[in-house]
């Protein structure tokens, strides 16, 4: 099914997806750290024993801000 949906993506639409999802130029933004910030507030009491990011800088500072309370 995912196959069949990925044939479909225009090569454009796809170019965008690969590029957005891929590089590692911006970093977390003022409101993207208050996000995190605030995840980590509500997971607070919550028992997570690990937490997974990507490589890109901006997924890992998400977890790492987001896992700070544990």
């Amino acid at each position: 099914m995912l196959g069949q949906i990925a044939d479909e993506i225009p090569p454009e639409i796809d170019w965008i997806i690969r590029v957005d999802g891929h590089t590692d130029s911006q970093p977390l933004s003022g409101q993207g750290r208050w996000q995190a910030d605030r995840l980590a507030r509500a997971l607070s009491d919550e028992p997570i024993a690990a937490f997974y990011a990507s490589d890109l800088s901006r997924a890992f500072e998400t977890a790492a801000t987001t896992a700070r309370l544990h």
